[in-house]
C-alpha cells in the first residue's frame, strides 16, 4: 500500500511542471503564428490585435466566469470555457480555411 503511494507521488511531481509550461508553450505558439501571418510592415499591429483581445479576455474572462459560477454554479463554469474555446476555434477555422 505504502508503494502506491510513493508511486503517485511520482506521477504527481513529474505531470505537475509540464502542466505549468502549457500555457507558455501556448503564448509561444500563438506568438509564432502571428509572426508567420504577418508581414514585416504589418507585424506590430498583429502583434498589437493579439496582445489587446488577450487583455480583453484577461478582463472579460473573469468577469463572465463570476456570473455563471453564481447562478449555474461552478460545474458550468468549465462548461462555459470549453463552449468559448470551440466557437473560437470554429471563428479561426472559418477565417484561415477560405
Amino acid at each position: 500500500m505504502c508503494a502506491c503511494i510513493v508511486s503517485s507521488e511520482r506521477d504527481i511531481r513529474s505531470i505537475t511542471p509540464r502542466l505549468f509550461t502549457l500555457p507558455a508553450r501556448a503564448f509561444a505558439a500563438m506568438v509564432g503564428t502571428v509572426a508567420r501571418t504577418t508581414s514585416a510592415e504589418t507585424k506590430g499591429f498583429g502583434y498589437s490585435i493579439y496582445y489587446t483581445l488577450v487583455n480583453i479576455g484577461g478582463a472579460v474572462g473573469p468577469i463572465l466566469a463570476l456570473q455563471v459560477r453564481e447562478n449555474l454554479g461552478i460545474s458550468y463554469v468549465l462548461v462555459m470555457s470549453s463552449i468559448t474555446s470551440l466557437i473560437l476555434v470554429a471563428a479561426a477555422y472559418s477565417i484561415y480555411a477560405f
